[in-house]
């Protein structure tokens, strides 16, 4: 079933996605959105545990329609709302090959 509400991620800069992660991040961890900046640490700074992980890349995967981490190694090595953004833009790019 397609999901009509879905962005794609080409269609916004990087600043956008960023606020995205910031406020899925802020919204797994019960925080304000203020208090997450673009290199904040997920796991160090803002305590987020594997259920907040995974319910961020739930949101990522509904909104922009990537495919979430493959296993514990890679959800642990996305611990910045900045390396989310790089882990959409890379599926992005996988995604836009596959087209071509």
């Amino acid at each position: 079933m397609a999901n009509d509400d879905r962005i794609d991620p080409a269609t916004l800069s990087d600043d956008s996605l960023l606020e995205y992660a910031r406020r899925f991040v802020a919204d797994a961890a019960d925080c304000d959105e203020d208090a997450v900046e673009d290199d904040t640490e997920l796991y160090v700074k803002l305590k987020i545990d594997s259920l907040g992980i995974v319910a961020v890349f739930i949101d990522v995967a509904y909104t922009f329609g990537v495919p979430e981490p493959s296993g514990e190694i890679e959800y642990r090595s996305l611990d910045t709302p900045r390396k989310i953004v790089a882990f959409i833009r890379s599926h992005q790019k996988a995604a836009d090959n596959e087209q071509n």
